[in-house]
C-alpha cells in the first residue's frame, strides 16, 4: 500500500511536468529510492508500468535507482529525478 502510494505521487508529478512543459512525449523517467526507503526498483517499476497506463507517461520507460547515501536529506524518500522528453 505504501509503494503504491509513492508510485501515485510520482505519475501525478510527472504528468503535471510533462503538461506544463508541452511534452508529449516522455521517453525516460529518473527516480532515484533513498538508502533507508524499504521500496525496490522492481517492485516500483512494476507499480509504475500499471499506473502509468492511458496517461502521456504511457510507454516511457523507467530508470530506477537506489541511493547509497544513508546520510542523505533524502535517505527515507522516492524522488522523481528528470525526465526525458521529446517536444512537439
Amino acid at each position: 500500500m505504501h509503494e503504491a502510494r509513492l508510485v501515485e505521487d510520482i505519475v501525478r508529478k510527472a504528468i503535471y511536468v510533462a503538461d506544463k512543459s508541452g511534452h508529449q512525449d516522455v521517453q525516460t523517467i529518473f527516480i532515484e529510492i533513498g538508502a533507508l526507503n524499504h521500496a525496490t526498483p522492481t517492485s516500483l517499476g512494476e507499480l509504475l508500468n500499471d499506473a502509468v497506463a492511458d496517461t502521456v507517461l504511457e510507454g516511457a520507460s523507467f530508470e530506477i535507482e537506489r541511493s547509497l547515501d544513508t546520510r542523505s536529506p533524502t535517505a527515507l524518500d522516492v524522488r522523481l529525478v528528470s525526465m526525458t522528453v521529446i517536444g512537439d
